[in-house]
């Protein structure tokens, strides 16, 4: 038997947000003063994030749209593909063991 259950969260800007999950997909987006997202398997999509924010999976693949920022993207057996980001205000630390990361630039 598999569940699945779908939720939207919105939270006030400006918070501390983590998020722990197992076969979790997770899409964030919005202004945090922190967001930790810890993952083992899932995929993890951030999109016009700002501050600080630190994402950790297992395999799961994990990918980044921004328009500028300081990143750190590590992943042991997987690939990092990263598009020519310039130096921003926003704090973007990426691992994963084995999965995927993609960093995307955006106008």
């Amino acid at each position: 038997k598999v569940i699945a259950i779908s939720l939207y969260i919105e939270v006030p800007e400006d918070k501390f947000v983590s998020l722990f999950g197992t076969s979790t997909q997770v899409t964030a987006r919005g202004i945090y003063k922190e967001l930790e997202v810890v993952l083992s398997d899932g995929q993890c999509a951030l999109k016009d994030l700002k501050d600080n924010v630190r994402v950790t999976t297992q395999s799961g693949n994990i990918d980044l749209e921004t328009v500028s920022g300081t990143i750190d993207a590590k992943t042991k057996y997987g690939t990092v593909i990263k598009d020519n980001i310039p130096e921003g205000q926003s704090n973007y630390n990426l691992q994963s063991n084995s999965g995927n990361i993609t960093i995307k630039s955006v106008e």
